[in-house]
Parts: C-alpha cells; structure tokens; sequence
C-alpha cells in the first residue's frame, strides 16, 4: 500500500446535530443507537460527526456532549481502530471494563458496539477493509495477525496518541492540505502498535461487589418488564443495599440507578413516538407502558431530556 492508493477524499457527512436520532439515521455507514442517559444542557447541541471516505479506508470523528448509551455495530466488513480525541474517553465503559485515555479500542469485523460514554466523548475512527490492511502490514514489513491473534485494545503513551490525534485532525478542518498523507501515516503508525500486542483482550470487570451487582441490574434492564422496576426491585435483584448499587452506578454512569432507568424509559417512549401514527397515537398510553403514571411530570422530564415536549416528537414521527 502507499499514499497514492488511497483515493481521493469523499465527503459522507459533517454536521452538528441537536438530537441523537437524527445523528444515528444521518451516520449511514454505521448501524448506531444512542440512548441518552443524562439530560442535555440547555444551549448545547447532542454533538457533531464527521465521516469521509477514501476509497477503502473510511476515517471519521465524533464528540458528544451527554453520557450515552451506545449500542450498534461499526461499519460492515471493516476493521475499526478508534482514537481518543483532544477530551479523551473520560468515562468509558467499554466491552467490560472502564478505558482510559491511553488506550486505543479495536472494533473486530462483525463486532457489535455497546458501551457507556460520558459527557465531552470525543473519538477518532479508521475502518479499513481486510485486504487493505494485509497489503499495509506486507508494505511495513509486519506480520498479518489472524483473526485470533488481533488485539482488541492496547495502550500506547500520550505522546503517541498526540500525533495520532494531529494526523487525524484534518476531518475537524477541510481547507487542511496533505489529508491523504496524514491519515496514511496515522495508519500505519496505528498498525505498527497495534501488531505487538497481540491476543490482548479487554479484561472483565475486578468481581467487586458493587460492579457485579451492576452487570446483574444492566442483565435485568435488557429483560422484559424493566419499564416498572423501581430502585427497590434493583436492590433486591442484585442482592446488595441501596447504597452499594447507588454509589456503583455513580461510579460507572455518573447517574444513580433511578436516574438511569427514568432515563432509558424516557428513550423507550421517544422511540414509540417517533414510530407512530400521528393521527391515532396516544402519548399517556405509551407513557404509562413505560412507568410514567402523572403526565404533567412526565412531559416535564421529556422536555428537559430531549428539549421538546412529546407532541413535538409526533409530529415528526415516520408514520402519517
């Protein structure tokens, strides 16, 4: 491989956005789901994304400006490498285990994306084509990793991650020159850190009290009939006093428990909204469905999170 095989920048996408819907349909290449799980600050946009492809390598940027939910999958039948950005992960709970701003994620072709970000999450991604990467690793004289041997995470010092960040910068700014060069060397600066540590997977969670009862909470919160549980179900699932499970849920979310569930139910509820049929929707029905029994709270609550009141979010729903 060399700088020439890289063909010339398309631009996919570069755009701020209000709402984290609108940002996952936007972000085509990428199958996302964003579920918010603290309110959005007044004034502040959900974040920015920027996408550009060159031929087969696709690089992209992101940052977010609320603790999110992420679920999905990165771009079909590519490897990902992601890059903390200038704020770092701050709070990254990612495939088991907290990451720091050292750390370079590798998504595996095929992976499924589901982590928890905090608020300021800034990223930079390279997804590349396998046959891609085997014709870099020949041209740097390395050994193509099999499948098996592929570290998913490694750590790497700050110094190398600031020029990563530098050569990457260039989607932040369009008018930059030389893109094509800096992202072959951010590349291929990427790959030769990556190839040492191989077999590397990111750790399980310590077995701590606290983060065991938490694995055990997220268990029951993907189950059905999570919409009515309250923090005392929780505590009595998980088999641990309400302090413990409060304090191990500020820790990982930076939210207690019933934060994060109102927060999840409030996202259930915008999704059904956003699916339905503007002439025959009942918001109180589906809030109910979702544990919200007073409708004045409610749409208080959905305002703050989503800054519009839920007739606003059915009238923009897909169905007539």
């Amino acid at each position: 491989m060399s700088i020439d095989l890289l063909d010339s920048k398309v631009s996919l996408l570069q755009a701020d956005f209000a709402d984290l819907e609108e940002m996952c349909a936007a972000v085509r290449t990428w199958d996302l789901d964003f579920r918010p799980l603290s309110m959005l600050a007044a004034q502040r946009n959900a974040g920015q994304i920027s996408l550009a492809s060159f031929g087969r390598v696709e690089v992209g940027h992101a940052s977010l400006n609320v603790s999110i939910e992420q679920t999905g999958a990165p771009p079909a039948g590519k490897l990902t490498f992601a890059v903390p950005g200038r704020n770092g992960y701050r709070r990254l709970w990612w495939r088991g285990r907290e990451v720091d701003h050292n750390m370079i994620l590798v998504y595996p072709i095929g992976s499924e994306i589901h982590c928890f970000s905090g608020a300021d999450f800034e990223i930079h991604t390279i997804s590349i084509d396998d046959d891609v990467l085997a014709q870099l690793c020949q041209n740097l004289e390395l050994i193509f990793p099999s499948n098996k041997q592929r570290p998913e995470i490694f750590p790497v010092t700050q110094e190398r991650i600031l020029f990563l960040q530098q050569r990457l910068e260039f989607l932040r700014f369009p008018a930059r020159p030389m893109q094509e060069h800096a992202l072959y060397e951010a590349l291929s600066t990427l790959v030769k850190l990556w190839i040492p540590f191989r077999s590397t997977r990111p750790s399980t969670p310590d077995g701590t009290r606290g983060e065991a009862a938490v694995a055990s909470c997220l268990e029951r919160l993907n189950a059905p009939g999570w919409e009515t549980l309250s923090l005392n179900d929780l505590t009595a699932h998980a088999a641990v006093s309400e302090r413990t499970l409060q304090y191990a849920f500020r820790e990982r979310f930076g939210a207690t428990p019933s934060e994060f569930v109102k927060m999840r139910r409030l996202n259930s509820v915008r999704s059904a909204l956003m699916r339905s049929d503007r002439a025959a929707v009942k918001v109180g029905d589906i809030a109910a469905e979702n544990g919200f029994w007073h409708i004045g709270q409610f749409a208080a609550d959905y305002k703050r999170a989503f800054g519009e009141v839920p007739s606003a979010t059915v009238s923009r729903s897909a169905a007539p």
